[in-house]
């Protein structure tokens, strides 16, 4: 297989306030954001594909998708990634390692899309053993 170059490194900021966890040293607790309603999308996962097309991009990129709370709550993010990862960029997505719904979507992906794709996991000690979600983490 032939190396590609990177262009670029995108940081995408995932419109999530709301977390399931409430960890005490976060803002989103601090702040009592936690249950906010979930984001609404106004495009769909293949238009902010196409918009983040490697040809408008200039090439194939990076790209790390983080909310400010758990940016796998929201449904849409798994086709958002699908779509992104279908362009030929790569995808990181950072998460609490809790929403096992959206990482089984994710791990469902084709092997060709699969490969692209790194999920970073926050380890959340307090807030795992608060909502009792240790044992979860550590399955998913």
């Amino acid at each position: 297989m032939q190396s590609e170059n990177i262009k670029r490194f995108i940081d995408c900021f995932v419109p999530v306030k709301t977390c399931n966890l409430r960890c005490p040293y976060c803002y989103i607790t601090q702040q009592r954001e936690f249950d906010t309603a979930l984001p609404d999308f106004p495009y769909s996962a293949e238009h902010i594909a196409k918009c983040l097309s490697r040809e408008r991009l200039g090439g194939t990129c990076v790209l790390n998708l983080c909310g400010g709370g758990e940016t796998l709550l929201p449904p849409q993010i798994t086709r958002i990634v699908e779509e992104i990862l279908k362009q030929g960029h790569y995808v990181m997505v950072v998460t609490n390692g809790t929403v096992r719904k959206r990482l089984d979507e994710l791990c469902g992906l084709p092997n060709e899309l699969l490969s692209r794709l790194l999920i970073k996991f926050s380890y959340h000690y307090l807030g795992l053993i608060r909502a009792k979600r240790l044992d979860a983490f550590f399955d998913n």
